[in-house]
């Protein structure tokens, strides 16, 4: 992809492109990044690593997209070379090729206006390859000779786990009946036309429904999940006929996950209750989440932290010697905001204050375990290792 689309630094001469691998789940992308990281270096060529997430507390995590937004901001095709993080990275290294990658979850998918070089995307639905796709070319528009965009041909859950549901969490695959897929290879789930040339079509203009291969492809399948979703066959049914007690009746025996998509649109008003997104959350954790601190100690140093807010206990718990196992990383070539959290701490006999304590939070997964760190991975659960 670099040799492909690769561009010229303006100052140095050298070949520079901006690419986005983005990867379905927060753990893979840890344990990839360890191994980019720790991998050989590729001759004449440096490979710069974001690792952007969730994971990362949150004035952590401003401080990443801010880097980013300025980096992949093409409205004058130059203008990225002058950003410090990157000017420093070339300038640093001037007679090799740079390559500069964001090792990215779903999070880049939405509200990021970038213009990436090319991307890699490992395949969840078809919404998220078209979402990834918006963001290459997007302010520049050059219309490349090559391929631009790369989609691994099944998700890592697969790999892992073969006879379970793989195009899921996130994805709209079930466990069984019409929502499973008989195959979790990409290219016998997607037609050849949307490969070639990859836009919105597929979500905005499906077939008819009775040509519908909920099993054999992924288009298909999100065409039924969002019929699921915002018009259930039963809810069609139960109104257009009965009185309006009837109606209600039959309708309020949906579970949530149906009722509550129909009812945000077609009753708009019920959205200022705020007892719906309480109901769906718009992104629901599959287990237990609680936050965890970063908060200085009289040195300054962060020391890790797990919140409780049960009534008559201390509000934050030291798990910093239990629970904090530190990654040992060496990451010269990282490719990370010049100031990581954007902060000055002022700690007065130990405490902090509740908006930096907020700034330095994370919500991870419950772990007994305890959670891998490190400052340019984020957060992830600690296996034993």
């Amino acid at each position: 992809m670099h040799g492909r689309h690769a561009g010229a630094d303006p100052v140095t001469g050298r070949r520079v492109s901006f690419g986005i691998v983005r990867m379905a789940n927060i753990e893979p992308i840890f344990d990839v990044a360890q191994i980019l990281f720790r991998a050989e270096e590729v001759p004449g060529m440096r490979v710069h690593i974001c690792v952007y997430h969730a994971r990362f507390p949150l004035a952590h995590r401003a401080a990443i997209e801010n880097m980013l937004d300025r980096s992949f901001t093409r409205k004058s095709p130059d203008a990225a070379f002058s950003e410090p993080e990157i000017r420093r990275a070339i300038d640093a290294d001037p007679d090799k090729d740079h390559v500069f990658v964001v090792l990215a979850s779903p999070v880049c998918e939405v509200g990021r206006d970038w213009d990436a070089d090319w991307a890699v995307v490992e395949p969840s639905s078809v919404r998220s390859i078209i979402q990834l796709a918006g963001r290459i070319q997007r302010h520049r528009r050059q219309i490349p000779i090559d391929a631009n965009m790369a989609i691994l041909d099944m998700p890592i859950r697969a790999l892992l786990k073969p006879t379970e549901a793989a195009f899921c969490r996130p994805g709209y695959e079930g466990r069984s009946g019409d929502f499973r897929l008989a195959t979790h290879h990409a290219c016998d789930l997607l037609e050849s036309g949307f490969v070639k040339h990859i836009d919105a079509r597929p979500r905005i203009d499906p077939p008819p429904r009775s040509e519908w291969h909920t099993t054999t492809s992924l288009a298909d399948l999100e065409q039924a999940a969002l019929v699921r979703n915002m018009l259930p066959d039963e809810l069609r049914q139960a109104v257009s006929s009965g009185s309006r007690r009837q109606r209600f009746l039959t309708a309020s025996a949906f579970r949530p996950a149906n009722f509550m998509s129909y009812l945000v649109w077609k009753f708009p008003q019920s959205l200022m209750t705020g007892v719906l997104p309480q109901q769906q959350p718009f992104r629901a954790s599959s287990g237990k989440e609680v936050t965890l601190v970063l908060m200085p100690d009289e040195d300054g140093i962060p020391r890790l932290y797990r919140e409780d807010g049960k009534i008559g206990e201390r509000l934050y718990v030291l798990v910093e010697k239990s629970l904090r196992h530190d990654v040992s990383l060496d990451t010269p070539y990282s490719w990370s905001p010049t100031k990581q959290y954007g902060i000055d701490y002022k700690v007065t006999s130990g405490l902090v204050s509740p908006t930096t304590a907020a700034l330095m939070s994370v919500r991870v997964p419950n772990s007994d375990f305890g959670w891998r760190y490190h400052p340019n991975l984020g957060f992830a659960v600690y296996r034993g290792e």
